[in-house]
């Protein structure tokens, strides 16, 4: 196969693709809403939470910020692929894709580590 060959694109990935964007878009903003809350139950918690726990709810800027650029670059490889049928546009899609919901994937972990940490 040559390597400029045109990649036909699946209606199938271009909706899951879509709907993995606006189901990331919605819940990360939740979690950055959900900041101060969680600064109000670690309160109550004194000193016992970790390092990092306490650093994001200290800096929601900064975190929504992170949140941002994983969802733009998410958006970017997405519009990419659109536009441009090349292996490498698929596989930037993937690895935009994948950074989003790792991104809120580690977020939801630091929040809830200190609700289990201190459970056990």
């Amino acid at each position: 196969m040559d390597r400029a060959t045109v990649i036909p694109r699946s209606p199938l990935k271009i909706i899951l693709s879509l709907l993995a964007l606006l189901i990331a878009a919605p819940l990360a903003y939740g979690l950055w809403q959900s900041l101060p809350g969680f600064g109000q139950l670690f309160g109550g918690f004194a000193n016992d939470i970790p390092w990092l726990s306490h650093w994001v709810v200290d800096h929601p800027q900064q975190i929504w910020l992170f949140l941002r650029v994983a969802l733009v670059a998410n958006l970017i490889g997405l519009c990419i692929w659109l536009f441009i049928r090349a292996r490498w546009a698929a596989i930037l899609l993937s690895f935009a894709t994948a950074f989003t919901w790792l991104a809120l994937l580690g977020l939801l972990v630091v929040l809830y580590l200190p609700v289990f940490t201190i459970a056990v």
